[in-house]
């Protein structure tokens, strides 16, 4: 019993270290892409370093909230890929494991962040969505703008 506690935390740590590393690089690009589509009013308008920072504070844990799902299926495939590529599959398989009890640490990990994913959507991405809204309304763009009045073939305006 000793040894299967060492192999799920051996395939929790490798799932969690690749799930940390996908949310980091989602998050990161997703912000990247995002302060790059705000350049021009954070330049013309000269919205304070501050507002930024606190715009994109709150739009992390909503982007966090959004990737996560993606996230975990990439580490998971990621962790099996790596661990057959390697030949542990079968190193386990063969020291009488199946392959549903290699697949118990994945499935409670992946389960536990689904819970925090509801948690972090139904208690602080609100907060977070009302704060982006108000500090998006009032420095970025024009409410005209984001409801796509600018631009006639639009469905809405056809």
């Amino acid at each position: 019993m000793k040894a299967m506690k060492i192999l799920d935390r051996y395939i929790t740590k490798n799932f969690c270290t690749v799930f940390l590393f996908c949310i980091t690089v989602f998050v990161f690009l997703t912000i990247l892409i995002d302060l790059f589509n705000k350049l021009d009013d954070i330049f013309v308008k000269k919205i304070p370093f501050r507002i930024i920072f606190a715009y994109y504070s709150c739009f992390i844990s909503i982007v966090i909230s959004q990737v996560c799902p993606i996230a975990s299926v990439l580490s998971v495939e990621y962790v099996l890929g790596n661990m057959k590529r390697h030949n542990e599959i079968i190193a386990i398989q063969a020291s009488g494991y199946s392959s549903t009890t290699t697949l118990i640490p994945l499935l409670l990990t992946t389960l536990l962040i689904g819970i925090c994913v509801f948690g972090n959507d139904n208690y602080i991405v609100t907060h977070s969505l009302q704060k982006k809204s108000q500090i998006q309304s009032q420095y970025f763009e024009d409410e005209k703008q984001l409801t796509g009045q600018n631009y006639p073939h639009t469905l809405t305006n056809v």
